[in-house]
C-alpha cells in the first residue's frame, strides 16, 4: 500500500511539473521566431539603404539598417516584433516613416537576420541600448523619436524611460509579459509564472518613467495582445505627459498599418 502511494505521488508531481517544465524550456523558442540570413544575404529592397554592424562587449553583432529620407524631420529608432528578419516583413515598414520625412534606424534582434549571439532577457535590453546610444552619437537625441511593434514595445519603453527622445509610438503594446502570460497559461497559478518568466518585460513600471509624448495604436479585435492593455497603460500616464491612443476598429493584431485612421494618426504625428 506504501509503495502504491509512492508511485501515485510521484506520478501526480510528474504531471504537475512537465508541463510547467515544458513551458520554461520551450518559452525562447515561444517568444522569438526568428529567421537567420547568412552573412553575405543581400537585400531585395528597392529603396536606398545603409547596412550598419555593432559590435557588443561580450562578443555579438548587432545587424541594422538606415533608411534615410529626403528632408528629414528627424530619425525612428524602430524595435520591432519577434518574427521575421529586416528582409522579410520588417524592412519594408520603413517606407511608413521615410514616407513621412523620417529616417529609419531598424536592427534585428541576436539570433535574427545577418545579427548573431546568444538571446537572453540581459542581452535583448543591452542590445537595444547599444543601437540607442548610437542613434544618438550619431544623429543627436533631440532628432529621435522611438517606435516599437508587438514585441518591441516593451524594449522601446525601456529605451524611452532611461533616455530623452522627440516621443515614443507603440503599435500593439503589452502590459507586461508576465501579465500576458497569465492570461495565455491561465491554468498555471501566477505566482509560479512569475517565477519561471524568462523575459517579465514590465511595460507598465517602465512607462511610468517616460517623460516624452507617448503615442499609442491598438486594434480593437487583438487576439495576440489584448486591446484593454493600451487602455491600462494610458491610465498610468495620466497627467505624466501628453498622450494618444488610436483604436483600430477591425483589425486585430496584424497589419494595422494598411488602416486609414493608422496612416493619418500617423501623419499628424509625424508631421
Amino acid at each position: 500500500m506504501k509503495r502504491w502511494k509512492f508511485y501515485s505521488f510521484s506520478l501526480a508531481i510528474l504531471l504537475l511539473t512537465a508541463p510547467i517544465s515544458f513551458v520554461y524550456l520551450t518559452q525562447d523558442r515561444e517568444l522569438f521566431r526568428f529567421r537567420p540570413l547568412p552573412e553575405d544575404h543581400k537585400f531585395s529592397f528597392d529603396f536606398s539603404y545603409e547596412e550598419i554592424t555593432l559590435n557588443t562587449d561580450d562578443g555579438a553583432k548587432l545587424h541594422a539598417i538606415y533608411v534615410p529620407a529626403e528632408n528629414s524631420k528627424g530619425t525612428i529608432v524602430y524595435y520591432k516584433g519577434r518574427g521575421g528578419n529586416l528582409e522579410f516583413p520588417w524592412g519594408e515598414t520603413t517606407q511608413d516613416f521615410t514616407s513621412r520625412g523620417y529616417d529609419v534606424l531598424m536592427m534585428d534582434y541576436r539570433g535574427s537576420g545577418k545579427s548573431r549571439g546568444k538571446i537572453s532577457y540581459e542581452a535583448l535590453l543591452s542590445d537595444a541600448e547599444h543601437v540607442y546610444s548610437y542613434a544618438k552619437k550619431r544623429f543627436g537625441e533631440e532628432h529621435l523619436a522611438i517606435y516599437g511593434s508587438s514585441l518591441g514595445t516593451g524594449v522601446a519603453t525601456y529605451i524611452a524611460a532611461k533616455n530623452n527622445p522627440k516621443m515614443l509610438l507603440l503599435e500593439s503594446p503589452y502590459y507586461s509579459l508576465y501579465d500576458s502570460a497569465c492570461r495565455a497559461k491561465e491554468w498555471i497559478p501566477p505566482m509560479l509564472i512569475k517565477a519561471i518568466l524568462k523575459y517579465p518585460m514590465p511595460t507598465d513600471q517602465w512607462i511610468q518613467k517616460v517623460t516624452c509624448p507617448v503615442h499609442i495604436f491598438h486594434g480593437k479585435e487583438d487576439e495576440v495582445i489584448a486591446y484593454d492593455c493600451s487602455l491600462r497603460l494610458l491610465d498610468l500616464l495620466k497627467g505624466r505627459t501628453e498622450t494618444s491612443l488610436t483604436t483600430i476598429e477591425g483589425y486585430s493584431h496584424c497589419k494595422i498599418y494598411l488602416a486609414e485612421s493608422y496612416k493619418n494618426q500617423l501623419s499628424k504625428i509625424l508631421r
